[in-house]
């Protein structure tokens, strides 16, 4: 009678699906991207240049255990921005390391923490253009078991550049 009952409970739970349950994988989202101009100082040599670059700001708290880190977007428009998930968008990363996120190697946090990048150049490594405006947005991102994980975007902001 035993085996009869949990040959009957098993085929129950077969049938209703409850051993293919699957968690929801998700990120927390960045919040509170703006843009600046800032004025950075080069010296080169005997030569001192002052160059303008953007500045862009971020808060970010992804205590996920599968979080990596953050890809910040560029576009000439906010139409285009929306398109960010094409990757001829991203900000690469700062230090040159190439095919990789704009922030990239962080581990799950316990706080939030406030994120600054400074750009002199586009997503082809190009120096900004005097007066153009430039959209940006920003998303975490993470890798789940056997897939890639995006947090839906934060809020887009927008500067002209202003050399």
């Amino acid at each position: 009678m035993r085996r009869i009952s949990a040959l009957v409970l098993s085929l129950f739970f077969v049938s209703c699906g409850i051993e293919a349950i699957n968690s929801v994988v998700d990120l927390n989202a960045p919040l509170g991207l703006t843009a600046g101009l800032t004025n950075i100082i080069v010296i080169a040599g005997s030569s001192t240049n002052t160059n303008s670059v953007i500045r862009l700001e971020f808060w970010g708290f992804n205590d996920e255990t599968y979080f990596d880190g953050y890809q910040l977007y560029a576009a000439d428009s906010l139409s285009d921005l929306n398109d960010a998930a094409n990757s001829y968008r991203a900000i690469p990363s700062q230090d040159g390391t190439t095919n990789t996120l704009t922030i990239y190697g962080l581990a799950a946090m316990t706080e939030a923490k406030k994120y600054t990048i400074y750009l002199s150049k586009d997503t082809n490594y190009v120096p900004l253009v005097n007066l153009k405006n430039y959209y940006f947005n920003v998303r975490a991102y993470g890798f789940h078991l056997t897939e890639s994980v995006y947090s839906k975007p934060g809020n887009p902001v927008s500067i002209q550049y202003q050399d």
